[in-house]
């Protein structure tokens, strides 16, 4: 599971810096104003008016303060080519579960109500659907039009596995 300081820094809560902290204390007012990797200059504003609030309360001294508020907010998020996401190899079979779900009982929230949903999905058969298509194989392609596409399916059941 990837967590927002493993996202942003590349590292455990339990490993931040004091400036990496307070940026993250401050993102849930407003995540997507206050996303570091798109907004580094909101982040930052919101980062130092979380620590100026802890010096204020009496959790970090003037000092300390100070110092975290001159460490740029870029300086220490991870490198775009380094970053790891929480988006899924199944994403779009999940949506389609979950729009399934939702058509079908349209009163619940397949997000809060607790419900748990067991798919037909086969993870090593998706993986091998994925090989297939990215590997050499693709070199045979005509072009870069081209596109192809495999369903895996239980011919007994019916039910997609890949």
């Amino acid at each position: 599971v990837l967590t927002a300081s493993k996202i942003f820094f590349g590292k455990e809560l339990s490993e931040l810096e004091l400036h990496e902290a307070a940026l993250l204390a401050g993102m849930p007012q407003s995540p997507n104003n206050y996303n570091p990797f798109d907004h580094p200059d909101k982040a930052e504003k919101r980062r130092n008016i979380v620590l100026s609030l802890m010096n204020q309360h009496g959790f970090i001294t003037k000092e300390e303060m100070e110092a975290a508020q001159k460490v740029p907010v870029e300086s220490t998020l991870v490198a775009e080519e380094k970053r790891e996401t929480n988006e899924s190899k199944y994403d779009s079979f999940i949506d389609v579960v979950l729009d399934e779900v939702e058509k079908k009982y349209p009163d619940l929230n397949p997000y809060s109500d607790g419900l748990k949903i067991y798919t037909t999905l086969d993870p090593n058969a998706q993986k091998h659907v994925e090989n297939i298509l990215n590997t050499d194989a693709a070199v045979a392609y005509p072009d870069d039009e081209f596109q192809a596409g495999i369903t895996l399916l239980d011919t007994k059941t019916g039910e997609i596995r890949a």
